[in-house]
């Protein structure tokens, strides 16, 4: 019907304000700059996001390299969240592929995401991760890491991609 809205996702969100390149001490921001007061305030009610929540951090049997780049940077030289999506997007196509199913033939139900610092153009980056496929709901875990042989290394980016089969796969749509 026109004029009537009909939502087709829901989110919630916590953004914290952080300065990325000071020193660690002087990272956390107390006031709100004054470029950002249009934004409404809101106090944060549920429980603080942690890895764990996501069943994170990933013993990963995948991973892929590559970098980012100036197209993939906001004004503020910050890699979009939208190209972090596209990212964890394609490596849930190439893990599925992997794993002798057809990419063609899912769709992400739900998607949750942490990110606990920003990257960068110019940084090189891995995405580690791990396909579910216990059941007939199907998850990918993921983390975006600074590329690096340090497995102690703490993802910029945790993911938990819930996926559904679109029907002509034969395993069951999640709840």
């Amino acid at each position: 019907t026109p004029g009537t809205r009909n939502p087709v996702a829901s989110a919630t969100t916590l953004h914290v304000l952080t300065r990325p390149h000071a020193e660690r001490t002087a990272r956390a921001v107390t006031t709100v700059p004054p470029a950002l007061a249009h934004l409404r305030l809101s106090p944060w009610t549920g429980r603080l996001p942690k890895p764990d929540m996501l069943g994170l951090p990933v013993e990963a049997d995948r991973a892929f390299d590559d970098v980012w780049g100036v197209a993939n940077t906001d004004i503020k030289g910050h890699v979009n969240g939208t190209d972090y999506l596209i990212a964890l997007e394609n490596q849930a196509a190439r893990q599925l592929h992997d794993s002798g199913l057809d990419p063609a033939g899912y769709n992400i139900r739900r998607l949750r995401v942490q990110f606990r610092r920003p990257f960068f153009a110019g940084e090189p980056y891995r995405i580690r991760s791990r396909l579910e496929t216990e059941t007939s709901q199907r998850s990918l875990l993921a983390g975006l890491y600074l590329r690096s042989d340090n497995p102690l290394d703490r993802p910029g980016v945790l993911a938990r991609l819930d996926l559904a089969a679109l029907p002509s796969t034969g395993w069951q749509d999640a709840p």
